[in-house]
């Protein structure tokens, strides 16, 4: 009786091959990605050079010209990477937990995009991208869709919360600006705030404005403060104490909110930002890196 060929065998020796190759190249480009995310993050665009990224590669100037044909084409790469992963981040939380803000607001503050050298570097391209429609496209492609899904959630909730006077698209760009002004926080005054510090204050605000939908965190404190700096307890967006379960309320608009916190005496986390900038260490070119903002 003849013998049956296995699975395996019946796979080629080119196939085999050419799957190394392939696995082998994506590393390669992995490796150059990773080495300039590292690169912008100590020493900003003008300070990265392609002798910069292979030297953390520990790769040749040949691999380099191979895998991308120019300085400019591994920059779009490596955004697109960025972009790729705060996605996949997202939509994955969504589709684990079903479509809710809170998701979509826990992933933008996860470690594996939140980070000090992440969050340079997404600094970085974004104070290129008005000169460089390549990174603007890139960003559109990939954030229009979350804005959108943000804004859609708005919508229902103010709906079936029966928010009177709620401006779902207000509250959506409100979003979005506090995300982005909290990386913004946690980047350049990374002692006085931390990331869950951050996701607190998301979460505050979205209990104000949905406060039958979601209750009010508790503070988790300001950890940068010092014993003779007062309370530790960091302020979150406030705008009253109404929670889940109080009645009809007139919704604030994010501005009125903002304008209601800066209104209240100043806090103690607050003025420490100054100080900090003086404490905050700076890389090559002056270039804000911090080791950690957990």
């Amino acid at each position: 009786m003849p013998a049956v060929a296995s699975p395996a065998s019946t796979v080629s020796q080119p196939t085999i091959t050419a799957s190394r190759r392939l696995a082998a190249r994506r590393a390669r480009r992995q490796q150059l990605i990773d080495a300039t995310i590292e690169s912008i993050a100590r020493r900003g665009f003008s300070g990265t050079t392609l002798a910069t990224v292979t030297r953390g590669a520990r790769l040749s100037h040949g691999v380099v010209n191979f895998h991308f044909r120019t300085k400019e084409d591994l920059y779009v790469e490596t955004l697109g990477y960025l972009a790729r992963e705060h996605y996949a981040l997202w939509r994955d939380a969504m589709l684990n937990a079903g479509p809710d803000l809170q998701a979509i607001l826990e992933a933008d503050f996860d470690r594996r995009v939140c980070s000090a050298k992440k969050l340079a570097v997404w600094f970085a391209f974004w104070g290129q991208a008005k000169y460089r429609p390549a990174y603007l496209e890139i960003h559109h492609r990939f954030d229009d869709e979350r804005y959108v899904e943000i804004f859609r959630l708005c919508r229902e909730l103010v709906a079936s919360g029966s928010y009177k006077g709620a401006d779902a698209e207000g509250i959506a760009r409100s979003i979005e600006a506090l995300v982005d002004g909290l990386w913004l926080n946690l980047l350049m005054y990374p002692r006085d705030i931390r990331r869950q510090t951050a996701r607190t204050d998301c979460l505050a605000y979205l209990a104000t404005v949905f406060p039958r939908h979601f209750e009010r965190p508790e503070t988790q404190g300001c950890a940068a403060l010092r014993d003779d700096q007062g309370p530790t307890s960091r302020h979150p967006v406030r705008a009253g104490s109404h929670r889940a379960g109080d009645g009809p309320q007139q919704v604030l608009s994010g501005a009125a909110l903002h304008r209601k916190w800066l209104a209240e005496p100043a806090h103690p986390c607050r003025t420490a930002r100054h100080e900090g900038r003086r404490r905050l260490g700076c890389g090559q070119h002056g270039v804000l890196f911090a080791s950690s903002i957990d």
